[in-house]
C-alpha cells in the first residue's frame, strides 16, 4: 500500500507535494517534510514487504497516518468553527 501511495508523490515530483498537501494542512517546512513522508513511505514500505525492521516502520508509518488524519480532521472541522463568528457573543 505505501508503495503505491509513494509512486505518485515521486510521479509529481517533492515540490507538488509540499505546496498541494503539506503546506496546504499547514505542515511547515513543507518541503522538508515532503522528502521525509517520501523517504519513509518508499523505504519503510519495502522494508514491511521483506521483513527488515518491521516494528520500528511500522510505528513510523502508524505515527505519519495518524499525523495526516489529525491534520486533516483539523482543518476540515476545527477551523470552520473557528472562523464562525455567528456564535460569539
Amino acid at each position: 500500500m505505501f508503495l503505491m501511495h509513494v509512486s505518485v508523490k515521486f510521479k509529481l515530483g517533492a515540490d507538488a507535494i509540499a505546496t498541494n498537501i503539506f503546506a496546504k494542512n499547514g505542515i511547515e517546512p513543507a518541503l522538508m517534510w515532503a522528502y521525509v513522508v517520501m523517504f519513509r513511505e518508499s523505504v519503510g514500505g519495502v522494508c514491511l514487504i521483506i521483513g527488515l525492521f518491521t516494528r520500528f516502520f511500522a510505528a513510523a508509518l502508524a505515527i505519519e497516518m495518524l499525523v495526516a488524519l489529525l491534520s486533516c480532521i483539523y482543518r476540515r472541522v476545527m477551523q470552520p468553527l473557528a472562523e464562525d463568528t455567528s456564535m460569539c457573543c
